[in-house]
């Protein structure tokens, strides 16, 4: 497993790397990737659904952001780009990021994963259709695509639901892939992601704002 830099609680390299195994079972302090891909023809986003049994802890099927992923030790902000194609099939100039910030998040999953990050939040606007991805890393089995302003309704409770597209792994499908029609409530998205801080709510706002045509280096998540 590979080695990721520890820092302190206030963003600071503490000096010593670790596993992420043991990273998260003592509450370490660490860097994460995280980008939500949006589609500019559509004006929508793309959620990843995870492989189920990835996790020492039974993780409900949620929603996710689309790439998400840990720096490993040494490597650069920059660097974190490598997950797009890690985890989607996307190659991806760094360049060719809108930076959304970081974000400081602590929360215990399970009695073995302590989870305390600095997200490195981005946004990646692409033309790329939902049946293009490819789902190189076996974390991922499959992506939603969910309208931007209808999603933001539907978190924020002023719809029940909504119909959506998403594309799973299939091996049985000739490109191992297939469409599927879905119905998604609030009840999909990360729990944690809809309060406190809105975390999910706040990155569809954002990519809205960047639909609108405001400057990228004033939109933050």
């Amino acid at each position: 497993m590979a080695l990721i830099d520890v820092y302190t609680d206030r963003n600071e390299p503490a000096g010593y790397t670790v596993e992420k195994k043991e990273a998260h079972a003592k509450g370490l302090w660490h860097r994460v990737f995280t980008c939500l891909v949006i589609n500019t023809d559509n004006k929508t986003a793309f959620l990843q659904k995870k492989t189920p049994g990835r996790y020492s802890f039974d993780r409900p099927d949620h929603m996710d952001v689309t790439v998400g992923g840990h720096y490993e030790a040494g490597e650069s902000i920059e660097a974190g780009v490598r997950e797009m194609e890690e985890e989607i099939g996307l190659k991806v100039p760094f360049e060719q990021l809108v930076s959304l910030g970081q974000r400081q998040t602590s929360v215990i999953l399970a009695e073995d994963y302590d989870n305390n990050e600095f997200q490195h939040i981005f946004l990646l606007p692409t033309k790329t259709k939902i049946t293009e991805f490819k789902y190189t890393d076996t974390e991922v089995r499959g992506i939603v695509e969910v309208p931007l302003i209808e999603g933001i309704k539907l978190m924020r409770g002023e719809i029940a639901e909504l119909k959506v597209e998403g594309c799973f792994v299939n091996p049985e499908k000739p490109e191992g892939k297939e469409v599927v029609d879905m119905t998604i409530t609030m009840e999909d998205f990360v729990p944690a992601y809809l309060k406190t801080d809105e975390f999910m709510i706040r990155l569809f706002v954002a990519a809205h704002r960047y639909f609108q045509g405001e400057d990228p280096s004033f939109i933050y998540w």
